[in-house]
């Protein structure tokens, strides 16, 4: 017997039959049906990624989002690239849920759509021009269907 869409598990022991009666609109004695439903953490992590997709990946509320941020360096190979962005990481990861990426072995469009994908609501670019400016570009996740910039 199915108790709901969820898993279910019906328990139907002689003990707790004999033990738990309540009165029915009719006034008369029934026994209770005890059940439990399986709703543990990946459930609920499954329920929330289901709820919160869009075109891009995901869009977690911040209470559930891995990260705030992304810090996104276009071409780890350059040295002053690199340390702009090790620079910007140690001073904000601990409060903003934040991550570097400098993987040499994507494109630049690639680490921007895995960003995207995890739901990053800051992408903190790293470029040759902000090198040279010395200010990181921002890129923030907004809009009505929740994937635009």
């Amino acid at each position: 017997e199915a108790l709901s869409l969820a898993m279910g598990y019906k328990y139907e022991s002689s003990s707790t039959k004999e033990m738990i009666c309540f009165k029915s609109k009719d006034n008369r004695l029934v026994h209770a049906i005890l059940g439990t439903f399986g709703i543990g953490l990946e459930r609920l992590f499954y329920a929330a990624c289901d709820s919160c997709r869009d075109p891009k990946g995901f869009n977690f509320p911040e209470v559930i989002r891995p990260y705030n941020q992304a810090i996104i360096v276009m071409n780890p190979k350059e040295e002053s690239q690199i340390k702009m962005g090790e620079d910007i990481y140690f001073k904000v990861r601990e409060s903003n849920g934040a991550y570097i990426e400098d993987r040499e072995t994507i494109t630049f469009k690639e680490k921007l759509d895995y960003a995207d994908f995890l739901g990053v609501r800051e992408k903190l670019i790293i470029g040759p021009k902000e090198v040279k400016e010395g200010k990181h570009s921002i890129k923030i996740r907004i809009g009505k269907d929740k994937s635009e910039y």
